[in-house]
């Protein structure tokens, strides 16, 4: 463990924890949040992966310019800008990819 200050398995399992904190995910489009369906959340490495899928927009032609995530205590813990055009229409299925570090 020279190079690691945590154990593999007590990472594994901060991860898992991390997992289960996440609650749900926002995008914001003409002013208006819509609350996503989280399909997948998975951590890569050192990054958390989402997969969510926006049907409340399917039939919008519409920019959706903000994405939010929730944790369980109603916390937003990653806020990011986005420029996705999308035709009415069209499903919407966004995978946000956020790397796990510390502000230094």
């Amino acid at each position: 463990m020279a190079a690691n200050f945590f154990s593999d398995s007590f990472m594994a399992r901060r991860r898992q924890q991390w997992l289960r904190s996440i609650l749900r995910l926002e995008v914001r489009t003409n002013g208006t949040w819509y609350e996503g369906d989280i399909q997948k959340k998975e951590v890569q490495g050192d990054t958390l992966v989402l997969n969510v899928v926006f049907s409340a927009v399917d039939n919008m032609s519409c920019t959706i310019d903000r994405s939010r995530i929730f944790d369980v205590y109603g916390e937003v813990i990653h806020e990011q800008v986005e420029a996705i055009k999308k035709a009415k229409g069209q499903g919407t299925m966004i995978q946000i990819k956020v790397p796990i570090k510390e502000p230094s």
